[in-house]
């Protein structure tokens, strides 16, 4: 789990996308609980010291809430055979936001290995996408469609 959330190497797929999504959004969610409970506490104590904590509490959760949601995007454009800066265009707001959620949370990765590594689909293929052989044959394909038109 410390791999999908912190490391930056490789390719996820989209289930495991949003699970790691998820999972940071709750461990953000349980931070924020804490954070203004303290926060509460210190208020009504009138203790700075404890303000400061919630403040480093909530600072600190920020932090790990970019870093993992960083992270999980730059697996899935991995995935999609694109550079980490991709992961970037999440900052531009709206427009960024929506693209980086359609291009990583909907679209599915690229088939087979890529330069980022092999499939975590594990299709157990090996070759290059660029070099596979396809297994549909187009133009039999479309005579068989034509011969079945045609009777």
């Amino acid at each position: 789990m410390m791999h999908l959330l912190f490391s930056f190497n490789g390719r996820t797929r989209r289930r495991d996308f949003w699970a790691g999504c998820c999972l940071a959004g709750a461990l953000y969610g349980i931070l924020l609980v804490v954070a203004s409970a303290i926060l509460r506490d210190a208020i009504d104590r009138h203790q700075l010291v404890r303000e400061a904590l919630a403040d480093f509490v909530f600072l600190v959760g920020l932090v790990l809430l970019f870093w993992t949601n960083l992270a999980l995007l730059t697996k899935r454009f991995h995935d999609r055979n694109k550079s980490w800066a991709w992961s970037l265009i999440s900052l531009v707001p709206f427009l960024g936001t929506l693209w980086a959620l359609i291009e990583a949370g909907c679209l599915d990765g690229t088939l087979g290995p890529n330069r980022f590594g092999p499939s975590p689909k594990g299709d157990g293929s090996s070759e290059p996408l660029n070099t596979r052989k396809s297994s549909l044959r187009w133009p039999a394909v479309k005579a068989e469609h034509n011969k079945s038109t045609q009777a």
